[in-house]
């Protein structure tokens, strides 16, 4: 486990930069600017700007500054009032945003990521909730009609994007039934329309996971000898068949929470919730360099940790699966 754990950490730190790398050249590559959204300041002001960021600079210099703290210029970089605009994300600044001048990307993301973080909890909730439960009646009553129904749910829950099924939630819970807000955060009542929007496509591809592993393991020879034991079904469902059938869930966790996240950028702009989603969009929009790479970088170790953390519980659920070949 130790090597294994060694070799993605190396991994990691490849990942990431080649990660930082492409991203920070990209954003820089387009068009305008993050001070173009502003009324047209004068030259001098404009150029005042610039250079407490540090933008009148060649881009390898920028990135260097922008990699680790280093002294590049005369002044350490250090502006004219004595503050230090950022020290570099290898010491965890990823620096001021360049729209919301009274705070910084650490704070921003201090303020937003525990409100994306209930939203995805909410929305894994569902999918697991609906997912693990319609795939593994769907097994049980293989080729009945709450079989196929179940699966025709699946399906036209794959093929809808999320985006759609919210604006389904909104009309039949909020303008029909009037049951639950349309927007806003607050309480939980708030997370309940999001979460399953953002969930609902993943809960179709978990059923269809779950339905394949939980067929596969049924036929299996110790399955039909726990029956010939004279084992409860279940007992023999619960302590053997369960395990086994959720291995293809569990491979698909990881990339399912990254695209939950991911998915999350649409949903919190649609309900109006003031999560990382948003500031991200927000971001690309008005050329905000330092809370786009910040969030980049975030979402980028969220992922990598996920799928180790899904590599790891593969072994305790399957003591076959070696790290080493994993």
């Amino acid at each position: 486990m130790i090597g294994f754990l060694a070799r993605r950490a190396l991994w990691f730190v490849v990942t990431l930069l080649a990660v930082v790398t492409v991203s920070f050249f990209l954003m820089r590559s387009v068009r305008g600017g993050p001070f173009d959204a502003d009324r047209n300041l004068h030259p001098v002001i404009e150029k005042n700007l610039k250079a407490r960021y540090h933008l009148d600079w060649p881009l390898w210099k920028q990135y260097l500054q922008y990699i680790g703290p280093l002294n590049l210029d005369e002044k350490g970089l250090v502006d004219g009032d004595g503050s230090k605009p950022w020290a570099g994300i290898l010491t965890g600044d990823f620096g001021p945003s360049f729209k919301y001048r009274d705070f910084t990307v650490n704070d921003i993301i201090g303020q937003s990521l525990p409100i994306s973080m209930a939203l995805g909890s909410v929305a894994m909730f569902w999918a697991l909730l609906l997912g693990l439960t319609t795939g593994v009646l769907s097994a049980l009553l293989r080729g009945g009609k709450l079989d196929v129904s179940m699966r025709l749910a699946a399906t036209a829950g794959i093929a809808l994007p999320n985006f759609v099924i919210a604006g389904f939630l909104v009309i039949g819970f909020v303008f029909w039934l009037e049951l639950l807000p349309v927007a806003g955060w607050g309480s939980l009542r708030h997370l309940i329309l999001p979460g399953f929007a953002l969930g609902a496509p993943f809960a179709a591809y978990i059923s269809r996971l779950t339905r394949t592993g939980m067929l596969e393991v049924l036929s299996q020879e110790y399955i039909r000898t726990a029956h010939a034991k004279g084992l409860r079904p279940r007992t023999v469902l619960l302590r053997h068949a369960i395990k086994g059938g959720i291995l293809p869930v569990v491979s698909y966790l990881g990339p399912a929470t990254a695209g939950i996240l991911t998915g999350s950028l649409v949903i919190e702009k649609i309900f109006a919730i003031p999560g990382t989603g948003t500031h991200f969009v927000n971001s690309a929009l008005n050329r905000d360099y330092t809370l786009a790479m910040g969030v980049t970088i975030l979402y980028t170790v969220l992922v990598y940790s996920l799928n180790t953390i899904v590599d790891l519980a593969y072994t305790f659920l399957d003591p076959r699966i070696e790290l080493e070949e994993a």
